[in-house]
């Protein structure tokens, strides 16, 4: 409902918005959902959508790769928990954000670690994180990188927990 007056405002304005919701299909019984509101399930990707997928990722990205030195994206063989992961079309974006580690200029994916839900998630808010970190209050450049690991990690950490106790609010 609040989005439903939210776009109406914006349409007062003259500036109409569509605005698209995820949410998880366990949680999703518990919105209370406007009539009229157009509710779509995505179902997990095949072998050949994910293909598909990727061969579009890689070629809108290509110019970033090629300037930044890091490969194409692609799912590692032979890792089961990727494979789940990578069914659905959410959890394909956020392994792909995954993999090109701008950060650290190199690809993240096969490197030999155990990628599961959690440590995704906690990859990619942690990245997120220290980029804003780095960023300051008003889009500043900080000295955030010249501040010793453990005080950095402990910013992070801080950052997390505030980040955690706002889900919590939510759920």
């Amino acid at each position: 409902k609040k989005i439903l007056r939210f776009q109406q405002e914006c349409m007062d304005r003259h500036r109409p918005v569509r605005v698209v919701v995820t949410s998880r299909e366990t949680l999703i019984d518990k919105a209370d959902i406007p009539v009229d509101t157009l509710v779509m399930k995505l179902l997990e990707f095949n072998e050949e959508q994910k293909a598909k997928w990727i061969a579009i990722w890689n070629q809108s990205n290509a110019g970033i790769f090629r300037s930044e030195h890091i490969n194409y994206f692609m799912l590692p063989p032979n890792d089961k928990n990727v494979a789940e992961l990578s069914r659905q079309p959410l959890l394909l974006l956020m392994l792909a954000i995954y993999d090109a580690n701008l950060e650290e200029g190199r690809n993240s994916l096969g490197q030999g670690e155990n990628l599961n839900r959690t440590k995704l998630y906690n990859e990619l808010l942690g990245r997120f994180i220290r980029r804003e970190l780095r960023k300051g209050p008003r889009g500043e450049e900080t000295a955030y990188d010249e501040l010793p690991e453990k005080e950095k990690e402990a910013m992070v950490n801080f950052e997390m927990e505030r980040l955690g106790i706002a889900a919590l609010g939510m759920f």
